[in-house]
């Protein structure tokens, strides 16, 4: 398994933070709050401003231990083959054979 990036962190963080926030902000509305919505916005937008500049700072930077490379690609092994492909591989190689 392979580590998540501190950016990917961040974004799951900031994900659950906006989440989070909806839920209150619609509880208050819903007990009759009055809110200031241009406020809201502002803060919103300068929030998601600085999310954004944090994980570009982040996802730039050298790791200092570990690896974040991404996992190689799944190539499946003859073991994880099924029956039928196991029988179609060897079928097609018999008639390679056969050809030549």
């Amino acid at each position: 398994m392979t580590r998540r990036r501190p950016a990917h962190r961040l974004t799951s963080a900031l994900i659950g933070a906006i989440i989070t926030a909806l839920a209150a902000l619609t509880a208050a509305l819903l007990s009759g709050r009055d809110l200031d919505t241009e406020l809201i916005a502002i803060v919103t937008l300068a929030a998601v401003g600085a999310w954004l500049l944090i994980t570009a700072l982040l996802s730039g930077r050298k790791p200092r231990s570990g690896s974040w490379a991404p996992e190689p690609p799944y190539a499946p092994s003859e073991q994880s083959l099924t029956s039928a492909a196991r029988s179609a591989a060897s079928n097609a190689q018999r008639k390679d054979a056969d050809a030549d």
